[in-house]
């Protein structure tokens, strides 16, 4: 159950900022961006105060976890297949490795623009009101929340018929794909809602390679996972700095957005080459 649990996992995050998209511009319209970092301010200690006193590190710590789910967690632990890279972080060194990083630089090019550029891009170029624009921004958000945890799904289903190493591939390939072909076509669209139709498809898609994403760092990280995941996020936080850069110069240069659609289009084609020789350690190849 690997993938469910990383895939929904992930889809906090994309409810949290569909969420957030809508209901921020809707307060900085109405109170101001100040107030609105405050009322941000206060709902993050809110948050901290209650994490801190419900989580525990360790699960032997924690009220109301059963003595069954303990030794599960225990037999997990030891069963779990480990690999061939344990030792030092330069075993993890490998063509493996840098597809992985590579292919998590490409998602995340594409998705950033969501957290960036998208808003004020759908004001500008169909010049629609903020709170409008907040709302029409989100779309894509909720259509990545939906990709994470259904991704999960797919991600075990394969691994349940005996197909670990496709269990990985596939879902990322197909999702991949389908981001290449949907930003193609946001580059030509011609009305707000053709756009964010098109756009929403697309994050599907390179959402729907996170919960591969992160289980491959678990198969083929073995005890380094921790320095694989990591280096992945890593990668990933460069290519959303990259995203952010890359979306207002090539608008600027070239007067349009095609171009950074057609950029994005093309790291992603790349990426279900690179899905398609990653053989991760530890998932039992097929």
């Amino acid at each position: 159950e690997r993938g469910l649990a990383l895939g929904l996992l992930n889809t906090g995050s994309r409810l949290g900022a569909a969420i957030g998209l809508a209901l921020m511009s809707a307060s900085v319209a109405s109170l101001g961006w100040r107030a609105s970092f405050v009322l941000l301010a206060l709902a993050g200690c809110a948050w901290a105060g209650w994490w801190l006193a419900w989580f525990r590190d360790d699960p032997r710590a924690k009220r109301g976890v059963s003595r069954a789910e303990l030794e599960l967690i225990g037999g997990a632990d030891k069963a779990r297949p480990l690999g061939k890279r344990e030792g030092n972080w330069r075993e993890l060194v490998s063509l493996e490795t840098g597809l992985i990083l590579a292919q998590y630089f490409a998602s995340n090019f594409t998705f950033f623009i969501c957290f960036s550029w998208l808003l004020p891009f759908l004001r500008s170029h169909y010049g629609l009101a903020a709170r409008e624009a907040g709302l029409y921004a989100s779309v894509p958000l909720y259509c990545g929340a939906l990709a994470t945890w259904t991704s999960g799904l797919a991600v075990d289903a394969l691994y349940r018929r005996g197909r670990p190493d496709l269990s990985r591939r596939v879902p990322a390939m197909a999702g991949f794909a389908l981001a290449a072909v949907t930003l193609a076509a946001a580059s030509q669209a011609t009305t707000a809602a053709a756009f964010i139709g098109c756009f929403a498809l697309t994050t599907f898609g390179v959402d729907f390679t996170l919960s591969p994403s992160w289980s491959v760092c678990s198969d083929a990280g073995g005890r380094q996972t921790g320095t694989l995941s990591a280096a992945m996020n890593t990668l990933g936080s460069i290519g959303s700095f990259a995203s952010s850069v890359a979306f207002p110069w090539l608008l600027g240069l070239t007067g349009g957005a095609s171009a950074y659609f057609f950029l994005a289009a093309a790291l992603d084609v790349a990426a279900v080459f690179a899905w398609w020789r990653i053989r991760p350690a530890g998932s039992g190849g097929s």
